[in-house]
């Protein structure tokens, strides 16, 4: 499920990067029902409430995240993005996979996908 989401996190950027906003609200959306579905199914994880590590580390910056992608706001999406990544470092952090580091994706994740928006 991670996999899932570490690809939409790469997939969130270059989509906002290249200003494509349907794009962007479809991963947004689908990386938050990823999110849900690890709560619900993966409600602890060796030792660690998982269902209340995520929302406390996440929820915040998935907001946001979404009030710039509502306002296609291409700055305050960085920012946003910036700050989810930020986030899933520090829920990493708190459950114990700190060596799990999320950051900015340097090239994008599906060489035949097109990020740019097609209209």
């Amino acid at each position: 499920m991670m996999l899932i989401i570490q690809t939409r996190h790469a997939k969130l950027w270059y989509a906002g990067q290249a200003e494509n906003w349907p794009l962007v609200e479809f991963l947004y959306e689908e990386t938050q029902s990823m999110f849900n579905q690890i709560m619900l199914t993966h409600p602890t994880y060796d030792g660690h409430v998982i269902s209340e590590l995520m929302p406390l580390h996440t929820a915040r910056a998935m907001i946001d995240l979404q009030t710039a992608l509502r306002s296609k706001d291409k700055r305050g999406f960085t920012r946003a993005y910036d700050d989810v990544t930020t986030a899933c470092n520090g829920c990493h952090e708190a459950s114990d996979p700190g060596f799990i580091v999320i950051t900015r994706p340097s090239a994008p994740p599906l060489s035949y996908q097109q990020f740019r928006p097609s209209r």
